[in-house]
């Protein structure tokens, strides 16, 4: 990774930083304790979350998913953890399935449409690391979506359930 990527990846994470401390500190200044405790909550869960993900030992997917929700506008993207044990994945093959998987969305995607996507990590027996996304949003040719994202060659399965698609595979 360049210097310059490195920097800007740090000026992401710092402006998230700045603002959940700035509505913090808005909520003290308005007296709105409860405010204070929800939002202090929330950026503890996070930073555990960020932990957990940091423990896969995965710095390219990793590094995918948090570049990923910082550079794309209509995308929301969340992740949870759910290991217990080591898991040993390619790293480069999950961060490819993750890219591919996610081009392939962006093309179903309507304009101006917000999109919210959440990626579990699960350890299965075998070591190794099962990956369930679910992606809600307004879709172009949702009924079609299904077959074509099936036909990435790691995917097990793929439902839709109203306008939320979850896909599953193992890495």
């Amino acid at each position: 990774m360049k210097d310059s990527e490195v920097v800007e990846l740090l000026r992401h994470y710092r402006h998230d930083s700045l603002n959940d401390l700035q509505l913090v500190n808005g909520y003290l200044q308005l007296g709105k304790l409860d405010k204070v405790e929800a939002k202090m909550k929330e950026m503890v869960e996070k930073a555990a979350e960020e932990r957990k993900l940091d423990h896969l030992n995965l710095p390219k997917s990793m590094l995918w998913i948090l570049q990923k929700n910082w550079f794309t506008n209509n995308l929301n993207l969340t992740y949870k953890i759910h290991v217990e044990y080591n898991v040993e994945a390619s790293d480069t093959l999950l961060c490819d399935e993750l890219e591919t998987l996610f081009v392939l969305l962006e093309d179903s995607q309507k304009e101006y449409q917000e999109y919210h996507a959440t990626i579990n990590f699960y350890d299965i027996k075998s070591n190794s690391l099962q990956v369930i996304i679910q992606v809600s949003g307004d879709w172009h040719h949702v009924a079609s979506l299904p077959s074509k994202i099936k036909q990435l060659p790691f995917i097990m399965s793929v439902e839709i359930v109203k306008n939320e698609i979850i896909i599953k595979w193992i890495v």
